[in-house]
């Protein structure tokens, strides 16, 4: 069962795109059955991110498990579509959904990922004062085991939409935002937190100097 967690916590990390190499959490030992298991897992994750958002939907109708953990990547289709009413939709579900799981791994990241992309439907409708309130709100996520590791700036989904707020002139709400997260890096790895510190000193760095921010990590 701790194999099948760690698969679905790497859900969260298949579209991550950063340009340079990123740390693995270690991957514990299980039985044979169970690595057939994950390896399935594995492979239905890959194919998805190939689907369209109405395929994921028609899969999503049709789930007998959880839905938590699937909502994420619904949200995620939905934006890769740049379908901004179905966005809107998603991470408000993402968001109600994990109100019920408060304990659950998964939790900070429903209101980390749910939060900017409302924040992205905001700053969509030009609406700076909603998108820099939702960018804090995010940024106050409890954490996961994805943003610990990972940090907040793992998928371009996302930081996309953090450009789109440093473009609309929100410098100050973006390193408020960016010093807000650095709660939840993980402190049990110390070569993953500064690798994931780094990153955020970096851009903090680049926008205060009003530079765009390239999310990458210093050589």
């Amino acid at each position: 069962m701790k194999k099948l967690l760690f698969v679905w916590i790497l859900i969260f990390s298949a579209s991550c795109s950063s340009p340079t190499k990123q740390p693995k959490p270690a991957e514990p030992q299980t039985a044979s059955k169970e690595d057939e298991e994950v390896e399935r897992l594995q492979r239905a994750v890959r194919e998805r991110e190939s689907w369209s958002l109405s395929k994921m939907e028609e899969h999503y109708e049709g789930l007998k498990l959880q839905p938590f953990y699937f909502l994420n990547e619904l949200l995620n289709h939905a934006l890769k579509e740049k379908n901004w009413d179905k966005a809107e939709v998603y991470a408000n579900d993402f968001l109600s959904t994990a109100q019920k799981f408060k304990s659950d791994w998964n939790h900070g990241n429903a209101i980390f990922y749910g939060n900017l992309a409302l924040a992205g439907v905001a700053i969509k409708h030009e609406d700076k004062k909603a998108a820099t309130r939702l960018i804090k709100r995010a940024s106050l996520s409890p954490g996961s085991p994805q943003l610990g590791s990972f940090g907040p700036f793992n998928n371009q989904l996302y930081t996309s939409i953090l450009t789109e707020i440093y473009n609309s002139g929100e410098r100050r709400a973006l390193i408020e935002f960016a010093k807000n997260c650095k709660h939840f890096i993980t402190k049990n790895d110390p070569q993953v937190s500064k690798w994931s510190l780094d990153q955020i000193d970096r851009y903090i760095d680049q926008v205060s100097k009003n530079q765009a921010p390239d999310y990458k990590r210093p050589e």
